[in-house]
């Protein structure tokens, strides 16, 4: 299983690596050749199979979410299956997807407080900041068109704790679950 999650973990180096190579404009030389050659077996498959969407390349986070998740129930999941306990193998899917959404709230409440450090600070001007803005602001819509006309101003707030909400429900029921089947 050491073999496994070192092929995964290897992999996702691969990924962050070219991503902050791009982002900080360094998308020439050997290594940066090396790194996008091994990472495009994996990213490639995955930018064909997604929309187009204004400019910016999802397929590096769609493939970190699809890895952690198969390399999650390959590592936590494998015995059960081995075992022949199929419910349990199914729980351990249901956990590691409730603590993937979990994380990804974690991830989107940062990116909200990201949104408003850029509108406070003036400073959204740039690409990472286009990006921040264009993920944030669905979300934020609805939550601003839920809320009465005097706390539309706090929107971002109450995002961020209706996120962090939403996300202490999620961990209370993979404790419940794993302590109720997997023990």
């Amino acid at each position: 299983m050491n073999i496994i999650n070192m092929f995964f973990t290897l992999v996702i180096f691969l990924i962050i690596v070219r991503v902050f190579l791009s982002y900080m404009g360094q998308n020439y030389g050997k290594f940066y050749n090396f790194i996008y050659k091994y990472s495009e077996y994996v990213l490639k498959p995955i930018r064909n199979k997604l929309p187009y969407s204004s400019g910016i390349d999802w397929s590096p986070l769609v493939a970190l979410i699809g890895i952690n998740l198969i390399r999650s129930i390959i590592l936590f999941g494998w015995d059960y299956l081995m075992r022949g306990d199929v419910v349990s193998f199914i729980i351990v899917i249901i956990i590691t997807s409730i603590n993937f959404i979990s994380s990804m709230l974690i991830l989107y409440a940062f990116l909200v407080v990201a949104k408003m450090f850029i509108n406070y600070t003036g400073t959204g001007y740039g690409r990472l900041a286009h990006v921040i803005k264009t993920v944030t602001e669905p979300v934020l819509k609805v939550v601003r068109k839920q809320l009465p006309m005097q706390y539309k101003k706090y929107t971002d707030i109450i995002t961020i704790v209706l996120l962090f909400a939403i996300r202490y429900l999620l961990v209370y029921l993979t404790t419940f679950l794993g302590s109720s089947y997997l023990m």
